[in-house]
């Protein structure tokens, strides 16, 4: 559950009714220090979309046939600057291309939690990672 903004409410609510979630927070620290030893990430939302670029590249993953999924995937930017690996604001994102990439935020989200976290199941994940897949370059 992205815990920013309204997912907060959400992920104190399903901790009370003790149902099992991750909370993700895309402005965190990132816990990793980046893609190579001379970069770092700027926070966790880079880090997350660094690490399902490369889940796909090296096909841990396959990717749904969705077209909305490949139209966000495929234009989202990313720079390095002060060798800081930063992905485009979502805002700036929405703003040039007229749309937000939820369907990308989602698909990031679900593989941060898969692979940081304990649990051996995800509701959706297969529906959203995997069933009519195809590999996309990003």
């Amino acid at each position: 559950v992205d815990v920013v903004g309204l997912g907060a409410g959400t992920i104190d609510t399903l901790q009370d009714m003790k149902i099992s979630a991750i909370a993700y927070n895309s402005g965190a620290a990132p816990s990793e220090i980046g893609p190579n030893p001379y970069s770092k990430y700027k926070n966790r939302r880079a880090e997350a979309h660094w690490q399902l670029r490369e889940d796909i590249l090296d096909q841990e993953l396959m990717v749904i046939d969705d077209p909305d999924f490949v139209k966000e995937a495929t234009n989202i930017n990313y720079k390095i600057d002060e060798k800081v690996l930063q992905i485009e604001a979502k805002d700036s994102f929405k703003k040039r291309m007229g749309f937000s990439p939820d369907v990308l935020d989602a698909a990031v989200m679900v593989n941060y939690a898969r692979r940081n976290s304990s649990a051996t199941s995800f509701a959706g994940y297969s529906e959203l990672m995997g069933k009519k897949s195809r590999r996309v370059e990003f």
